[in-house]
């Protein structure tokens, strides 16, 4: 079982998916039971949508298109 705390720091790698499979399962079990940290991934996805909306036209696609290369071969 994870705390407020640990569920906190581990966020944003919930949310890009780059947790293994226990510290998913401890993290998921921990947003069924409080709605306090359910509520702040809410805010966090929702505020990542909106970003991404707001932003997507500002990058040439050229350049959008050099760093999903970029990003491929890392």
């Amino acid at each position: 079982m994870i705390d407020c705390n640990q569920a906190a720091k581990r966020l944003l790698e919930f949310l890009d998916k780059e947790l293994n499979p226990d510290e998913l399962q401890k993290m998921e079990h921990h947003l069924e039971e409080c709605r306090a940290c359910f509520d702040h991934l809410e805010f966090e996805r929702l505020l990542r949508t909106h970003l991404q909306k707001k932003t997507e036209h500002l990058c040439p696609e050229k350049v959008k298109t050099r760093i999903e290369k970029l990003l491929a071969d890392f």
